[in-house]
């Protein structure tokens, strides 16, 4: 999203979309996202709005995602985006009608599954926002090794973080005393933390025990370029070193995007579990209720 677009969370509060309205114009924002292709990320941030009245099973229309919307429809994008948004801001003034716009687009059903979205209103946890602070203070020093040790530190109590959310009997390791690249090579096990994470992650605690043991060693800009070399693409552009990498700030902004990514991936599996549980209370008043009552004459 570039500078102009709205806070990365939409507000929860809104209007109220009622009956077919809301699937409908979710399908619309997902025609639209599909045709903007890489330019399309404004589009999940507007479908997750929409979807903050969750998890009971109400659509909203927040006025930051109404605000969007219009501010799309006026940009230069493709016509079938265009169009689709077009229709769903007809939809939400009342000049269109669902029933109308699901005929002319051929709409039956909902967008298959797309967890980025999906998954948005369950994802309250933010555990980063509680720390933000201190880790902030700790990663913006002027001393390499205090950043080195104390980084390595945050990844591991991250890593404990992320472990605590997906073993239920965490207690049970205590006294196994795992080492550091143990509880690493079990969070790759588990699938919590991605191959090319995890290479960074080993060549920083090399550097943190070769740093800890050795007087008269220090942190160098090799050590920061060894870092780099292993790093994926991805995490780099997330880290902002796609592009001038001043030493020692190089090595501070992976360990940024190593916790905080560790972070988020917990919080994902939080809000993962949340879902399952309101499906699982949707599907148990569905049976209780039984079937719905024809209202269809004949």
């Amino acid at each position: 999203m570039d500078d102009d677009a709205p806070s990365p969370e939409p507000e929860v509060h809104g209007s109220e979309l009622r009956g077919y309205d809301g699937p409908v114009i979710d399908y619309l924002l997902y025609i639209a996202q599909g045709a903007m292709g890489e330019t399309a990320e404004p589009l999940v941030w507007c479908r997750r709005g929409v979807r903050r009245g969750r998890p009971a099973l109400d659509w909203v229309w927040p006025p930051a995602v109404d605000a969007e919307v219009g501010r799309l429809v006026s940009g230069a994008h493709p016509e079938t985006a265009l169009d689709a948004l077009a229709d769903v801001k007809g939809i939400v003034s009342g000049h269109s009608r669902a029933t109308a716009v699901a005929r002319k687009w051929d709409i039956v059903g909902s967008p298959q599954f797309d967890p980025t979205v999906e998954l948005a209103q369950f994802s309250t946890t933010r555990s980063f926002d509680a720390v933000r602070a201190t880790f902030h203070a700790h990663i913006l020093t002027d001393d390499p090794l205090a950043l080195v040790l104390r980084g390595h530190l945050w990844i591991e109590a991250s890593m404990n973080e992320l472990l605590a959310r997906s073993l239920p009997r965490i207690d049970l390791l205590k006294d196994a005393r795992l080492s550091f690249n143990q509880r690493l090579a079990l969070c790759g096990a588990l699938g919590l933390v991605s191959d090319s994470d995890t290479a960074v992650i080993k060549r920083l605690n090399a550097i943190r025990n070769r740093l800890a043991h050795q007087v008269e060693t220090n942190l160098s800009e090799k050590d920061q370029n060894d870092l780099i070399s292993v790093a994926s693409p991805e995490l780099l552009r997330i880290a902002g070193l796609d592009g001038e990498r001043e030493f020692p700030a190089g090595v501070g902004r992976i360990v940024a995007a190593l916790v905080m990514g560790l972070h988020s991936r917990a919080d994902g599996l939080d809000a993962q579990f949340r879902y399952t549980h309101y499906l699982s209370e949707s599907v148990s008043r569905l049976i209780e209720e039984g079937p719905a009552e024809s209202t269809t004459s004949n």
